[in-house]
Formats: structure tokens, C-alpha cells, sequence
């Protein structure tokens, strides 16, 4: 239970009443992970609440289908590849500009190597 004169961490507010109403002591929740049934983080009411590893946590996230894969993930939606090759293009263009201001690149006498 959260006592005064224990050792104290930052909580997340839902970990807090986990371990309110199954009075744990703090040493006893670190490292445990307190995870929703309901899939609402914000939510801090007990009877959603239940321990579990991040492998469950993992579990849990591919079995309710809130793990986005293939055209779903949010890297393959038509936004953000137009974004990407927004800026793939500026930096192409960018790079090529300092190459040509630079010109080409020379060794100094001193990094040759004598044989």
C-alpha cells in the first residue's frame, strides 16, 4: 500500500489503484506491469485492471487486433508517403548542392599512406 515514509516513484495513476485496492506495498509493484481489459489507459477503475508481463501485454494487443500491420500500418498510408518523399527529395537535393560547393574530396599528403 502506499504508505507514508516508503520509498516513493513516479505512478502512473491506473498503477496507483491497482496497488490501493489489492493494498501492495510500493517494493512490491516495481517492475509489475498493471494492464486495462477495457483498452482505455486513462481508465483507473480496478475491476479493469490486472497484472501481466509485456510479453501478455504484447499478447493481448495482437489478439484485440490494436497492432497495425501491412497496409494498415501507419507508415503505408498515402499521407505520410508523400511526406517521406517530400523530404527524401530536399535531402537528395540538399546533399548534392554541398557536394558541389565542396567540390570534390582530396586527401592531405599527411593521410597517404608510404609503402
Amino acid at each position: 500500500m502506499l504508505r507514508a515514509g516508503e520509498p516513493t516513484r513516479h505512478w502512473r495513476a491506473h498503477c496507483a489503484a491497482f496497488a490501493l485496492d489489492h493494498d501492495l506495498p510500493t517494493a512490491e509493484m516495481v517492475g509489475v506491469n498493471v494492464l486495462h481489459t477495457c483498452d482505455n489507459p486513462p481508465c483507473c477503475e480496478p475491476s479493469h485492471l490486472f497484472v501481466g508481463t509485456q510479453a501478455v501485454n504484447q499478447a493481448d494487443k495482437v489478439a484485440k487486433g490494436r497492432q497495425a500491420r501491412g497496409d494498415g500500418h501507419w507508415t503505408r498510408q498515402p499521407e505520410y508517403a508523400a511526406l517521406l518523399s517530400d523530404v527524401n527529395r530536399r535531402r537528395r537535393a540538399h546533399q548534392t548542392t554541398a557536394i558541389q560547393l565542396k567540390g570534390p574530396r582530396r586527401l592531405k599528403s599527411s593521410r597517404l599512406k608510404m609503402s
